[in-house]
């Protein structure tokens, strides 16, 4: 998604920075405040705070516009771009309740 979004913001003339956060919410804030201080155009975050909506939206009033990726946050304020792949999920799931697999592990985001 990173290198599509670069990519295509490249052809229009943007330049794009990417900062991590690991899914700590102070560090999210930090990175955020790190990159509104470089003067950015638009903020987009896949936030890991559970008061995403409430820092974000302090910023978005400010005038940085905020638009979530991959995880919703209030669409009453936030421009949301969520990416939903349904039969890519049920392939997975079919592929892994096969008989020879015995156990299964996930690794994923606290949301």
């Amino acid at each position: 998604l990173a290198k599509l979004i670069e990519q295509n913001s490249r052809k229009a003339g943007y330049q794009i920075l990417i900062g991590c956060s690991d899914d700590d919410p102070e560090t999210e804030k930090k990175v955020a405040e790190a990159l509104i201080s470089r003067r950015i155009d638009a903020l987009f975050v896949a936030s890991g705070m559970p008061s995403a909506n409430e820092y974000y939206l302090k910023l978005q009033n400010s005038g940085t516009p905020v638009i979530a990726l991959d995880r919703p946050m209030d669409d009453e304020h936030f421009c949301c771009v969520i990416s939903e792949d349904f039969d890519a999920a049920f392939e997975l799931t079919e592929s892994v309740l096969s008989p020879e697999i015995k156990t299964i592990g996930l690794i994923g985001a606290l949301q």
